[in-house]
């Protein structure tokens, strides 16, 4: 067996070399990086942008404008029907009105399929079947619009050509009977998801400027930072009142000039803090950026306490 001086020297050497290890991982130098929760918030928030820019861009360029169409179609399908069983006049001339208006714009709505499917470069056959399943609904339409025009202007055209009108106008309306038309403010509330958009462009930026830049404490003390290189002499404190809270740090340089410290972006940065936070207040802070807890008084061994015998 070791004598007690040779076990007290082996421990002591112990001792000495776990000291040499620390001073030595101490004094490597600290460098952070982007952590990988502020990657993913970032990302996260850009791609909700995108999501619902784009819901609203189709929502107000598409949805909501073919709504208010099949809300109108309905709307004067169901006005011609009606004048088609009625004797009123004034009915029959508001009915004969809007089918006017509503065969022009259906011929400038064929002329915008013809020219969309013109600027492709599909084949020929491609753009046929497109063009006739784009277009067919309208033309059933622009079919049942001008018959109902010829029965409307002439009260005595051939029954069996209101009838058959009546069944294209039933079949028509089939279709149609959830159509409600968009509410007076569903455009523009539209406008509040577009306006995401450009918040895409603004996180991902952030992001990748955000992502350039490195927090370094070299083996002298002195601090690279994105404001600038600080040596050792010129860090005069660090504010750490924030710290605790908001996992932020404010380094305070010799001209008075404050560098911020967020380790919720920056991994490592903790490390850093720890650092200097126990240089300038050993007394309040670790070296692991914790605060030193308070030590309390040793007690009295010798003190009687409550659970002492009585005398009995």
């Amino acid at each position: 067996m070791l004598s007690q001086p040779d076990q007290s020297s082996t421990f002591n050497q112990r001792r000495s070399a776990v000291s040499r290890t620390k001073k030595a991982t101490l004094s490597m130098a600290v460098e952070t990086s982007v952590s990988r929760m502020h990657t993913g918030r970032s990302i996260a928030l850009a791609l909700m942008c995108l999501v619902f820019g784009l819901w609203g861009l189709y929502d107000y360029m598409i949805s909501i404008p073919n709504q208010a169409w099949q809300a109108k179609v309905k709307h004067v399908v169901g006005m011609v029907q009606q004048s088609l069983t009625s004797t009123d006049q004034e009915l029959n001339q508001e009915a004969l009105a809007a089918i006017d208006e509503m065969l022009k714009e259906l011929q400038g709505r064929l002329n915008n399929a013809v020219n969309s499917l013109s600027q492709n470069n599909s084949s020929p056959e491609e753009l046929q079947k497109r063009l006739v399943e784009e277009e067919n609904r309208d033309i059933q339409l622009v079919i049942i619009l001008s018959q109902s025009k010829v029965v409307l202007e002439n009260r005595e055209a051939n029954p069996e050509l209101t009838r058959l009108v009546n069944e294209r106008i039933n079949s028509e309306l089939r279709g149609l009977e959830e159509v409600t038309a968009p509410g007076k403010f569903d455009s523009a509330i539209q406008w509040l998801f577009i306006i995401c958009l450009p918040f895409t462009v603004y996180f991902l930026w952030q992001w990748l400027s955000i992502r350039t830049n490195k927090y370094v404490l070299e083996d002298d003390g002195s601090l690279q930072t994105p404001e600038g290189h600080f040596s050792a002499e010129e860090i005069i404190d660090i504010d750490m009142s924030r710290w605790m809270a908001k996992s932020v740090a404010t380094v305070v340089i010799a001209n008075e000039q404050r560098i911020k410290l967020d380790a919720y972006i920056h991994t490592n940065l903790d490390k850093i803090v720890g650092i200097l936070a126990h240089k300038f207040h050993p007394d309040k802070w670790k070296e692991d950026a914790k605060p030193v807890k308070p030590i309390l008084e040793n007690k009295d061994p010798d003190a009687p306490t409550g659970d002492a015998d009585d005398g009995k």
